[in-house]
This record gives C-alpha cells, structure tokens and sequence, in this order.
C-alpha cells in the first residue's frame, strides 16, 4: 500500500469512528502499522464491543420496565376474556343519586362524528373487574365504596389497532358523593384520540341529560 493510500485508509476509519461510534480516535501515521498499534485497535474494538453490549442491556431493561408497567396499568381493568353487548335504550334514562354510604360514578362516552361499525363500544373497568360498558354517545353508571380506585376503559373492537386502546384514571370516592368521567373517541385526519377525564358535576349532569342511557351486560 503506498503512502498515499495508507493516509486515506486511515482517514476514513477515523470519520467512520468519529461519526457513528462517537469514540476518541487515535491518529495513526501514514508509515506501517506497529504490533503496539494492533494492539491498541484490538483493544478498541474490545471496548466497543462491552459498550454495544451495555447499550442493548440497557434497551432490553427498559422495554421490560414498561411491560412491567403496561401490565400494572391494566391491572385496573377486567378479565380480557370477558366481552359485553351493549345497546342504547331510549325507552329509559335514569340518574339516580348516590346510597349514604356508597358513592356514585357515571361515566360518559362522546364519539363525535367517529364512523365506525358497532359505534364504539367500550368497556369499563375498576380495580380489577369491567362494572359496564358505553355504546356509541351514551352514558351508565355504577355504585361503589368509598376510597382510592383505578378506573379503566378500553375499546372492544375487531380490528387489533382499537382493541389495543386503553385510557386510565383514578380517584379517591367519599360516602355519598357523585363523580362523573368523560370517555372520549374523536376521529382526526388519520387517527383518533382515545381518553377518559374526570369532569365537575355541572358538565356532567349536563352530557348526562343530553344523552342515551347504555343498558350493558357481559356476553355469555
């Protein structure tokens, strides 16, 4: 290899180091390559090769880290086996309030202009268990005891792209008190949102007036 040639080699394994590897990178001379010089790549690559390993250590980690926590998550909801019919009934709409030693949750769902077959139907669930679900814009409700709660909502669809949307909350229930959440599913240009939201009481007597009780129950 010429003296020309041997400069360029050397050149461009060094931008190639400097650029992806972000690794020091030692000027070699344009003269042959030394034993001791060997060495001390060998001794690179040693290096880069414990780096590349501690990089995909730490990737792994941390996808398992968020399984861990997806599935902590979802431990709100209720047994993925377990689907629901759900219909809305405009024979009926009931707004009960609240037993004195229990409190009161409606949750209401707003789809907006989503297209879709079945109009959106979702289930709900909390601490573990699914207590109903939503057909379309529509409203339920169910009772439970007082103290801190997970509250889950997930899309019962089909297509493997909407059952994998889930939405989360929580809140800590009084004796005697009423709460209401908002699920949302809005359609934009090339996606949709997927949400479930505290909101006051005043918001929610009112989507509760203005909308169709959703008479639910699991399939069997």
């Amino acid at each position: 290899m010429s003296e020309i040639s041997a400069l360029r080699f050397h050149n461009k394994t060094r931008q190639f180091l400097t650029t992806f590897l972000r690794l020091p990178v030692i000027v070699l001379s344009a003269g042959a390559i030394t034993s001791e010089c060997l060495s001390k790549h060998a001794s690179r690559r040693g290096n880069v090769k414990t780096i590349l390993a501690m990089i995909l250590f730490a990737a792994v980690s941390a996808a398992a880290q968020d399984q861990v926590a997806v599935k902590d998550a979802q431990s709100a909801c209720g047994a993925a086996n377990v689907k629901y019919d759900a219909h809305q009934d405009a024979s009926q709409h009931p707004a009960p309030l609240p037993d004195p030693d229990k409190a009161l949750i409606y949750v209401v769902q707003e789809i907006g202009e989503l297209k879709c077959s079945g109009c959106a139907l979702t289930r709900v669930g909390m601490d573990g268990a699914w207590v109903g679900a939503n057909q379309g814009s529509s409203y339920f409700f169910f009772s439970t005891e007082p103290g801190d709660h997970h509250v889950c909502l997930n899309w019962q669809s089909l297509l493997a792209g909407r059952s994998r949307a889930y939405a989360f909350a929580n809140f800590t229930a009084e004796a005697g008190k009423t709460y209401y959440f908002r699920a949302r599913i809005l359609q934009g240009h090339y996606n949709y949102s997927f949400d479930l939201d505290p909101i006051n009481s005043d918001e929610g007597k009112y989507l509760v007036a203005a909308s169709l009780f959703s008479d639910s129950h699991p399939k069997k």
